[in-house]
C-alpha cells in the first residue's frame, strides 16, 4: 500500500518501539493534525528538550511551551507528517543552514490550515551533536544564521528585530569569557554562511 505518512528523524536518536504507533493514533483521532512530534530525553550524555515551543512576537525567539500551551512549532528531531501535508510542503526549506528550519516547517503546516501536536508520554532518546558536531562557535554561527533567515521570511524589519537578541548573546558570552561563541554569533549575524553539509 502507498505510504500514508512520512517520518523525519535525527541521526543521533533512539526511539521507543511504540513511538510511531502513538503518532499514527494521534492522526487517526484528529484529522486536522498536520504534524506530530514527541519530547526528547537525554541519553548517553545527550540533552533533554521539550518538543513544543512558542515564538516571541517581537524577536521571533523560541521558548519551551508551558503546561497546556499550544506550540507555535515542534522541534524536528522526530516528527511525523501525513503524506499529503509533506507533499504540499515539499520538505524543509533548504535556505536554512541548521537551526529554525523546524520552526519554518511548522508555520508552513499551520498556514495550510492544519494543527500541531505533541504525543504525550512518548520520548525519543537524543545523544546529541552527531550532525553539527560539538564546536560551540560553529553552533552559535548556525543558530544566528538560522534566526536571521527565519526573521527575514516571517517577520517585518528582520535586521532590526534580530539586533537585540544578537547583542544580548554577544554581551552574555563576553561576560563569561566565551570568545568562540562571540565569534560564532558575529559570523552568523553578519556573514552569509554556506549550506551545512549533511552527508
Amino acid at each position: 500500500p502507498a505510504t500514508d505518512s512520512i517520518l523525519f528523524l535525527n541521526n543521533d536518536t533512539r526511539c521507543p518501539p511504540e513511538m510511531v504507533g502513538a503518532m499514527r493514533e494521534a492522526f487517526a483521532a484528529d484529522p486536522a493534525l498536520g504534524l506530530v512530534g514527541c519530547d526528547m530525553e537525554g541519553a548517553g550524555g545527550g540533552e533533554s528538550a521539550p518538543a513544543g515551543y512558542r515564538l516571541g512576537r517581537v524577536f521571533g525567539y523560541p521558548r519551551p511551551c508551558r503546561p497546556g500551551e499550544a506550540p507555535d512549532y515542534v522541534q524536528a528531531s522526530c516528527i511525523l507528517l501525513p503524506r499529503d501535508v509533506a507533499e504540499a510542503l515539499g520538505g524543509f526549506d533548504e535556505d536554512y543552514r541548521f537551526f529554525f528550519e523546524d520552526a519554518d516547517l511548522s508555520l508552513r503546516v499551520r498556514r495550510l490550515g492544519r494543527t500541531l501536536a505533541i504525543v504525550p508520554g512518548v520520548r525519543i532518546f537524543h545523544y546529541g551533536s552527531a550532525t553539527i558536531g560539538a564546536n560551540d562557535g560553529r553552533k552559535a554561527a548556525w543558530f544566528r544564521t538560522g534566526h536571521r533567515i527565519f526573521l527575514r521570511k516571517w517577520y517585518s524589519f528582520p535586521r532590526l528585530r534580530g539586533l537585540p537578541p544578537f547583542l544580548g548573546a554577544v554581551a552574555w558570552h563576553l561576560a563569561r569569557g566565551r570568545f568562540g561563541l562571540v565569534a560564532g554569533s558575529w559570523r552568523g549575524y553578519f556573514e552569509t554562511l554556506p549550506p551545512l553539509s549533511r552527508k
